[in-house]
């Protein structure tokens, strides 16, 4: 019964990579435009059978998931038999799914549950720009056209956000005058993992982003490390900028963008469904 139970898992693992229809209920997170989840191929088998367990990761955002790890934590008495390869990239509208197969303790007397641990974790970039156009005071009084930062474009998408917030606004360019436009960038983790810095989470990298203005007209306070604290799911962080234009810069109307960009790895922390493993009588 053992036996043939596992020559029936085994060729569906070779020949599609997952395994389809799953009855146990999957654990999900979520995370701005990807998703993940860590299902069970049944909730309730009998001692010393097989269990299938699979993970799947959707990337939906505009940039790739990058350096992606999963690896899986069993229950003390089970055996793992077979481990799925990970891929190491997701592309834009990418998919992936991996199964790990792991036979269930044979001496089960009564009744058990068990749960399976997953870690994800992955690189990724989240970006947005913001339009900025500057106008002189007698261009102004020519046109009626005043200076606007237009922030209509959508970030990239992935488990950490980035909006703009302008704190003033500026009209016009007097003659003569450089121009100094507060502008705050606050950045959100949506997702409901952590980020962190360096090759793996600890308690000296964790619930940091990696802050970058990709423009000379742009100044950000931000440490000379370029981190950003940021918390778990539903956190905010601001940071503060100034856009600045020389006065010798400024023809009648002047338009640049302000792009900014976020660097961070991702772990999300899972947990399956609970697995009951049946006593057998003899």
């Amino acid at each position: 019964m053992k036996k043939s139970l596992i020559l029936l898992l085994i060729p569906l693992i070779t020949l599609s990579g997952c395994i389809a229809g799953i009855p146990g209920a999957p654990t999900a997170a979520k995370g701005g435009d990807i998703s993940v989840s860590f299902s069970v191929d049944s909730t309730e088998i009998p001692a010393g059978n097989p269990l299938g367990l699979s993970v799947s990761i959707e990337n939906n955002a505009l940039n790739p998931i990058e350096n992606l790890k999963v690896s899986i934590t069993y229950p003390e008495g089970w055996t793992s038999l077979t481990n799925a390869t990970v891929t190491k990239t997701i592309p834009r509208e990418g998919m992936w799914e991996g199964v790990w197969i792991y036979m269930a303790p044979s001496n089960i007397e009564v009744d058990t549950p068990y749960k399976f641990y997953a870690k994800v974790t992955f690189s990724m970039n989240t970006s947005r720009g913001a339009s900025i156009t500057l106008v002189k005071y007698d261009y102004y009084k020519r046109t009626g056209e005043k200076s606007r930062v237009s922030i209509d474009t959508p970030d990239t998408g992935g488990p950490i956000g980035i909006e703009f917030g302008q704190l003033g606004q500026m009209s016009y360019m007097y003659p003569g005058q450089d121009a100094d436009i507060p502008l705050k960038v606050i950045i959100t983790n949506r997702g409901s993992g952590k980020a962190y810095v360096g090759n793996e989470p600890n308690s000296t990298n964790l619930n940091y982003i990696e802050f970058y203005e990709a423009s000379k007209y742009i100044n950000c306070s931000v440490p000379d490390d370029n981190r950003v604290y940021l918390m778990r799911d539903g956190s905010v962080a601001t940071v503060m900028c100034h856009i600045h234009i020389s006065k010798d810069e400024v023809t009648d109307i002047k338009s640049f963008s302000i792009p900014v960009t976020v660097k961070y790895n991702y772990v999300y922390d899972l947990v399956s469904p609970t697995v009951t493993v049946r006593s057998v009588s003899y």
